[in-house]
């Protein structure tokens, strides 16, 4: 509340100097940041730091989940407030992440939520020198992948991984089922998402040569969320456990390899043998396929 009372003092010096706009629109945020900590009402699992008392546009946030996967952590987060603030959000400019009872490291999540942050901005420095539509257009498909990526639930047999972690537009899905015909198998699927997205759904291709009634041997996929029956409202999340089910329960009344779905429908045993054949690495009928057991 003191240095409420100062911020408030040092705005109406200012004015009275001649300095007033610049003055005024810092402690402007000032007030603003004083007010939003005053009001703070953080869970236990959270904590504010202050390197400098005397400056509350910077500050920590450490972060110690009592419960889940990151159960046992230490994850710091640094707040840069500007003086726009809060007609801009602050800055995040590093997390450190450290596990208890082991070394700090990095976590793809800290990258991905520092690129929401720098895709909302390169959006408004396109806006403001006229590139305003193209601009505009691709940042929305990269602000909506990032929730998407954000807001993943994934099954404990799907992965992602990101070749180039600055390119969330581009991605990879690794399915590992712990069931079903495919039990045992590794299968790595490649995403492309569009400047259209999510008007559009993702491009996705099976990168692994499998023996599927659904995905023919050059990769292609049918599922009906990535053609007639997307959505916008759809995410990868949808896309990830549709791809999941068609390992558990492959489709023989939708089609991409005709054959593989005739022997399915007449006859599961030779299906399954030649599923078992295909990921152990060997022939069916003309066509050879890698392995592709774990």
């Amino acid at each position: 509340m003191i240095k409420l009372f100062s911020l408030k003092q040092q705005q109406k010096d200012g004015e009275a100097t001649g300095k007033a706009s610049n003055q005024k629109r810092a402690s402007a945020a000032q007030l603003r940041i004083t007010k939003d900590i005053n009001e703070l009402n953080l869970p236990k699992t959270c904590q504010m730091e202050f390197p400098d008392p005397d400056d509350l546009l910077s500050f920590k946030l450490v972060i110690c989940p009592d419960e889940g996967f990151y159960r046992g952590g230490r994850f710091v987060f640094s707040f840069r407030v500007s003086a726009n603030y809060p007609h801009e959000p602050p800055k995040p400019n590093n997390c450190g992440i450290g596990v208890s009872g082991a070394g700090a490291r990095r976590h793809p999540v800290q990258n991905t939520m520092i690129k929401l942050f720098s895709l909302k901005q390169q959006q408004k420095d396109g806006e403001a020198t006229g590139k305003a539509s193209n601009q505009k257009r691709a940042s929305a498909a990269q602000l909506r992948i990032t929730k998407d990526i954000n807001e993943l639930n994934l099954p404990k047999t799907c992965q992602m991984e990101f070749p180039d972690p600055d390119d969330l537009l581009s991605f990879k899905l690794v399915i590992c089922p712990d069931e079903g015909f495919y039990r045992g198998g590794r299968f790595v699927f490649s995403f492309r998402v569009s400047a259209n997205y999510p008007h559009e759904p993702p491009k996705v291709k099976c990168e692994t040569m499998v023996y599927h009634p659904n995905i023919d041997l050059d990769g292609n996929v049918c599922l009906n969320i990535l053609r007639e029956d997307w959505k916008p409202v759809l995410t990868i999340n949808s896309i990830v456990y549709g791809l999941q089910y068609l390992f558990l329960e492959p489709n023989p009344e939708d089609p991409l390899n005709k054959d593989a779905a005739e022997v399915l429908q007449n006859n599961r045993r030779l299906f399954e043998q030649n599923v078992k054949k295909a990921m152990l690495g060997g022939y069916i009928g003309a066509t050879y396929f890698e392995r592709c057991l774990k």
